[in-house]
């Protein structure tokens, strides 16, 4: 069945020793299904000791409406922080904070639908230098709604990658008005939008690379 997590207070997930690990899998055998975390509360997810394969949070639609910060270890193989294989929904003022590992394939937070950031809420994604082949910071298969004073951050040291996306969407990119977007990387463009640009009174966009042209 679809998941639902109500956050009380301080949380932390632990997740230790195991050689393939997803510290959150909404799913039913091969079918993923939703997730929804709310509440006043936190929650912090880290790892220890994982050596292959890592994920933090797999969901169909995703809906995030608390504090929610991922620390993802580097791995031999894959780590991905966030997966969402439909939709990613984040409101009520909410931060998301990830720090994605390196690994052969690297992928903080990818969306294969649309996602939409409610005002107010804060996005700060980075990815550790090391990754080989497949590093990603943010990947949006879809449109990617920023709405009006919210902040994203995102920066990935691709330098080793052989192809890397730093912030990538496949449809409408559209920033509120006073919502500054920031986003660094080494081996590849900053922002790749390959629909139309949207651009709210007073948005900031901020693109760094390294890569020429």
């Amino acid at each position: 069945i679809d998941l639902s997590i109500k956050l009380i207070g301080e949380n932390r997930f632990l997740c230790k020793d195991r050689e393939y690990i997803t510290a959150i899998y909404a799913a039913d055998g091969r079918l993923n299904r939703d997730l929804h975390i709310e509440g006043d509360g936190s929650l912090t997810i880290e790892f220890l000791n994982v050596s292959t394969d890592a994920q933090g949070i797999l969901a169909s639609n995703l809906t995030i409406a608390s504090d929610i910060n991922i620390i993802m270890p580097d791995c031999s193989n894959i780590v991905n922080c966030l997966i969402c294989t439909s939709s990613l929904y984040v409101g009520n003022k909410a931060s998301l904070t990830v720090n994605n590992g390196s690994g052969i394939h690297s992928s903080a937070v990818r969306v294969r639908g649309n996602a939409l950031f409610e005002e107010g809420t804060s996005i700060n994604i980075t990815v550790n230098p090391g990754t080989v082949k497949t590093c990603k910071g943010l990947s949006i298969n879809g449109d990617l709604i920023l709405s009006e004073n919210m902040t994203m951050n995102v920066s990935i040291d691709d330098a080793a990658a052989e192809l890397s996306e730093c912030l990538r969407v496949t449809g409408l990119l559209d920033v509120g008005a006073g919502t500054p977007v920031n986003a660094q990387s080494k081996n590849c463009y900053g922002i790749e939008c390959y629909g139309p640009i949207k651009l709210g009174n007073g948005s900031i966009i901020s693109a760094d690379s390294l890569k020429e042209g």
